[in-house]
Protein backbone atom coordinates (compact mmCIF):
# COMPACT_ATOMS: atom_id res chain seq x y z
CA UNK A 1 0.00 0.00 0.00
CA UNK A 2 1.11 3.42 -0.71
CA UNK A 3 1.65 5.79 1.89
CA UNK A 4 -1.58 7.70 0.20
CA UNK A 5 -3.64 4.88 0.54
CA UNK A 6 -2.16 4.97 4.10
CA UNK A 7 -3.28 7.64 4.81
CA UNK A 8 -6.97 7.48 3.21
CA UNK A 9 -7.08 4.25 5.10
CA UNK A 10 -6.26 5.84 8.37
CA UNK A 11 -8.61 8.62 7.73
CA UNK A 12 -11.13 6.17 7.01
CA UNK A 13 -10.95 4.44 10.00
CA UNK A 14 -11.20 7.72 12.40
CA UNK A 15 -14.25 8.57 10.44
CA UNK A 16 -15.59 5.10 11.35
CA UNK A 17 -15.13 5.40 14.88
CA UNK A 18 -16.37 9.15 14.84
CA UNK A 19 -19.04 7.21 13.43
CA UNK A 20 -19.77 4.71 16.26
CA UNK A 21 -19.63 7.38 19.09
CA UNK A 22 -21.89 9.06 17.34
CA UNK A 23 -24.47 6.06 16.88
CA UNK A 24 -23.36 5.05 20.90
CA UNK A 25 -24.59 8.41 22.18
CA UNK A 26 -27.80 8.32 19.77
CA UNK A 27 -28.70 4.52 21.33
CA UNK A 28 -27.65 5.70 25.15
CA UNK A 29 -30.21 8.41 24.40
CA UNK A 30 -32.66 6.04 23.29
CA UNK A 31 -31.96 3.69 26.34
CA UNK A 32 -32.49 6.80 28.88
CA UNK A 33 -35.79 8.31 27.63
CA UNK A 34 -37.98 5.68 26.75
CA UNK A 35 -38.45 2.07 28.00
CA UNK A 36 -36.15 0.48 25.13
CA UNK A 37 -36.42 -3.30 23.95
CA UNK A 38 -33.39 -5.69 25.00
CA UNK A 39 -32.28 -5.55 21.16
CA UNK A 40 -31.44 -1.76 21.74
CA UNK A 41 -28.76 -2.86 24.42
CA UNK A 42 -27.61 -5.86 22.18
CA UNK A 43 -27.15 -3.09 19.61
CA UNK A 44 -25.35 -0.87 22.31
CA UNK A 45 -23.12 -3.64 23.18
CA UNK A 46 -21.82 -4.25 19.52
CA UNK A 47 -21.47 -0.43 19.30
CA UNK A 48 -19.09 -0.94 22.18
CA UNK A 49 -17.51 -3.70 20.72
CA UNK A 50 -16.79 -1.68 17.20
CA UNK A 51 -15.45 1.15 19.20
CA UNK A 52 -12.92 -0.70 20.81
CA UNK A 53 -11.67 -2.71 17.54
CA UNK A 54 -11.33 0.40 15.85
CA UNK A 55 -9.15 2.35 19.00
CA UNK A 56 -7.05 -1.20 18.93
CA UNK A 57 -6.60 -0.75 14.98
CA UNK A 58 -5.48 2.85 15.41
CA UNK A 59 -3.14 2.12 17.95
CA UNK A 60 0.44 3.09 16.56
CA UNK A 61 2.73 -0.25 16.27
CA UNK A 62 4.63 -0.78 19.53
CA UNK A 63 2.10 1.37 21.66
CA UNK A 64 0.79 -1.06 24.54
CA UNK A 65 -2.98 -1.26 24.48
CA UNK A 66 -4.87 -0.62 27.94
CA UNK A 67 -8.19 -3.26 28.01
CA UNK A 68 -10.05 0.02 29.54
CA UNK A 69 -8.53 2.57 26.95
CA UNK A 70 -10.91 5.63 26.46
CA UNK A 71 -13.61 4.64 29.39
Amino acid sequence: MTNGADLVTLARLHAALDGVVELEQLIATIRQTSNAPRSVQHVSDLLGQARELLRYMLTPVGLPVSPDRGR
